[in-house]
């Protein structure tokens, strides 16, 4: 099974905010990755998959470690890459600060022998993912940033989730 230990909004109004510009983008754009719907609003950490019976001790191994930071987005992203039929991973980047970075490499370290699924070490790239767009030539520009999104820090707290097909985090499993 696929999961993902990711970093959740603390707070309502972050995850509400994004939620609500994930939305926005799909009524633009057809999208088949909507937050809210089928997906909590994340960072990703390690994306991974496992048995069943082993992801109460994977918890354990990483529980003591906390986030002590905030994450901050600095820009939105377009993915290069194709997903599939024309479909594009589009988001906000977040600044990977030194206590973003350390913090990513000590779950990674503490996951070990778990083998990520997902970019990491010195190609992480932590972002919230908005939505699995289909997009033209050119991405859009048009989607103003909700305040609560783009002027605030964001509080956040580690949790493990299981993941959707897209390794969207579409289960709370556990949460710090």
């Amino acid at each position: 099974m696929k999961y993902n230990l990711a970093l959740l909004c603390k707070s309502r109004i972050h995850a509400d905010a994004l939620i609500h510009l994930s939305k926005k983008l799909r009524d633009a754009i057809p999208s088949i990755y909507v937050l809210g719907e089928n997906s909590y609003p994340h960072v990703t950490i390690c994306q991974f998959e496992a048995e069943e019976t082993n992801i109460d001790s994977i918890w354990k191994s990483v529980l003591p470690i906390e986030p002590h930071f905030k994450v901050n987005p600095v820009r939105y992203y377009w993915s290069p890459k194709i997903v599939g039929n024309g479909f594009y991973y589009t988001g906000l980047e977040v600044l990977c600060s030194d206590d973003l970075y350390v913090f990513h490499k000590k779950v990674i370290s503490a996951l070990n022998p778990v083998e990520a699924t997902n970019v990491i070490g010195h190609q992480f790239f932590p972002h919230f993912t908005l939505g699995c767009c289909q997009l033209g030539d050119v991405p859009p520009d048009f989607l103003p940033l909700n305040d609560d999104i783009w002027t605030q820090d964001i509080e956040v707290k580690l949790a493990l989730g299981e993941s959707g097909p897209e390794y969207q985090f579409k289960k709370i499993l556990y949460e710090q």
